[in-house]
Formats: C-alpha cells, sequence, structure tokens
C-alpha cells in the first residue's frame, strides 16, 4: 500500500507562484518532477490512500482508486475544557519554523490585527507553537504574545476565544484545525484550508480570504460569543475525524488488500 499523504507536486507548483526568483524557477521543477514521481510509482501498489478528496483529485492518477483516510484526532485528549479562563480573544498554533504558518503569523499580526487597532478595539493574540523563526519572534508585542514550545498545546485552544488560521498555501488536511474543534473553539480559516476538511461555511466553520473579511467575522464572533459554531464544528470532528472512524477506513484497507 501508499499513502500519498498530501499533493506534493501540486504544493509545490502554488508556491512556485508566489515565491520570487531564482526559488520560484526552483520550486516549479520541483513540482514537475513530484508529479511525474507520483503518477510513477502508481503501479507499483495494489491499494493507494490520501488524506483528503481534494488532494486525491489534484494528484491527477491513472485511476480514480484512491482511498481517503484522512487524520484522526484523539477526542479522549482534544476536548472542550469550560474551566480554564479566556486569555486570549485570537489565537494560531503550529510549527513555527514551517514556512506557511510562519506567513500566516505574520499575516495576522501585520494585515488583521492592524485594523483592530485603528478602530481602538482591544485585541490579544496568541502565536504558539514549536521552534519560532525569528521572523514570528519579531511580531511580539503589546497585542502578540510569541509562546514557543507549549508542554501541553490544548492550553492555547483553551484559553483562546477563537482560532485564527490565515493559511493561503499548502495541501492536505490541518491537524490544528481539528483540534481547536474538538476542543470547542469556534474556527475562521480560508476557503484553501477548508478543501480539505470539507466543513460547513457559517455552519461549522467561518470563510475569509481577505484581512477585512477576517477583521469582519472576528468582530462578529467577539460580540455574539454564544453561537452554535462550535457546537456544530465539535460535533462534525466527532463524527468524521476520531481515531476510530479512521482506523476503521484504512483496517479496510488493508483487509482488502489481503483478499
Amino acid at each position: 500500500m501508499l499513502d500519498y499523504m498530501d499533493a506534493f507536486g501540486v504544493s509545490m507548483e502554488k508556491r512556485g507562484k508566489i515565491e520570487k526568483f531564482p526559488s520560484s524557477v526552483l520550486y516549479k521543477i520541483e513540482s514537475k518532477l513530484m508529479k511525474r514521481y507520483e503518477k510513477k510509482v502508481y503501479k507499483d501498489f495494489v491499494a493507494h490512500t490520501v488524506i483528503t478528496q481534494e488532494d486525491a483529485r489534484q494528484l491527477s492518477l491513472p485511476k480514480n482508486d484512491c482511498v481517503i483516510v484522512p487524520n484522526g484526532i484523539d477526542l479522549n485528549y482534544f476536548m472542550p475544557n469550560e474551566t480554564t479562563s479566556k486569555e486570549y480573544d485570537l489565537c494560531f498554533v503550529g510549527n513555527m519554523s514551517y514556512l506557511p504558518n510562519i506567513e500566516a503569523a505574520e499575516y495576522l499580526a501585520t494585515e488583521i490585527l492592524p485594523l483592530f487597532l485603528s478602530k481602538n478595539i482591544h485585541v490579544k493574540l496568541l502565536i504558539a507553537g514549536a521552534a519560532p523563526h525569528k521572523r514570528v519572534l519579531k511580531l511580539k508585542s503589546e497585542n502578540v504574545v510569541i509562546s514557543g514550545w507549549m508542554d501541553d498545546i490544548r492550553e492555547a485552544y483553551w484559553k483562546s476565544k477563537i482560532f485564527v488560521a490565515p493559511i493561503f498555501q499548502g495541501t492536505g488536511l490541518q491537524n490544528k484545525i481539528l483540534e481547536s474543534m474538538a476542543c470547542g473553539i469556534p474556527v475562521i480559516t480560508t476557503e484553501n484550508v477548508n478543501k480539505g476538511i470539507e466543513a460547513y461555511p457559517n455552519t461549522e466553520i467561518l470563510i475569509a480570504n481577505s484581512a477585512d473579511i477576517f477583521f469582519e467575522k472576528i468582530v462578529h464572533l467577539l460580540e455574539y460569543p454564544q453561537n452554535n459554531l462550535a457546537q456544530n464544528a465539535l460535533n462534525m470532528v466527532q463524527t468524521r475525524f476520531s481515531w476510530e472512524k479512521c482506523t476503521k477506513i484504512l483496517s479496510e484497507v488493508f483487509e482488502n488488500i489481503e483478499k
């Protein structure tokens, strides 16, 4: 069995479109090589899995027979905690040395937060995660807390009112989104990220593709915190992304191989 994980060739292609020369050329070359390899190795395996339906579509394989096996969440670990006080209005979590996360943190601090400051609205942002890059460390301010590594990442979710993920590049399925939903935190993210999750917009997740829209959605959730968005998202994660659900799909793939 071959697990493709994400559509890496497409991810490299997207990166090449936004990078400057000479990095753009290197990403485009890598994209072509990766796409060629993804198709080449297909015939060497009897079963194929990938993490999302969107990635399966982007792989453009000889047959449309990839089984979708999404990331699972330990729902006995990631769960709501009503006793923890909310210290932060917004949070973003991730490996802070990973470029898409660095860019998302910068977008939050330099594109979205200034919109609040311009209207004299005070918000506090937590950026949590291991190995913060110097570009992330530079974002620290009165309104932006850079925590670095946290022994228990659930604390970042539990102490925050809203999870915001302005990620515009990449493929696959964002674990951080599933974790925040499992912890009962409402999520605002981009259309690109939701392609992997396929949550219902305005019911289970809020979608924003520009700083202005992120601002509007955040203000709405801060003003009306007692909406059903977080509960609907929690129900969705419990139904579709539990370890039991995901491992059952994978077990069936192995059982079919043995037949």
